[in-house]
């Protein structure tokens, strides 16, 4: 299964890219974490996307924008791939999405609390 979706608190939710990421599977994701949200009452949440296993992602930015959920905050990107990083900046620039970019873990978790929880940085 190359993406994994999981609570990592409420509000916050992370799919794993593993190996070859289809669009498919980016779309289930994003299904997944509304589920998780609906279960949680959130109307808006987080999303990390934990690309540090990913081997390829999928490259169609129209259909990578209609992933984005409807309730996301924002996309908090672990270990992008570059390509991954290329795709993000792109989809930022044509929709109102706020994306970053982390190499750190902790600092990724320290942010997507803050932005839970409306804390400017």
């Amino acid at each position: 299964m190359p993406t994994v979706v999981e609570r990592i608190d409420v509000g916050i939710y992370q799919s794993s890219w593993i190996g070859i990421v289809k669009i498919e599977e980016v779309f289930d994701a994003r299904d997944q974490i509304e589920r998780l949200a609906d279960a949680d009452h959130c109307e808006k949440f987080i999303i990390i996307i934990n690309g540090t296993q990913a081997k390829s992602i999928p490259m169609d930015l129209r259909m990578l924008t209609q992933t984005i959920n409807k309730g996301t905050i924002a996309n908090l990107v672990l270990d992008a791939p570059f390509a991954g990083m290329l795709m993000g900046r792109m989809v930022n620039k044509i929709m109102p999405m706020q994306t970053e970019f982390f190499t750190d873990w902790d600092k990724l978790l320290e942010r997507a609390h803050a932005l839970f929880q409306g804390t400017p940085s």
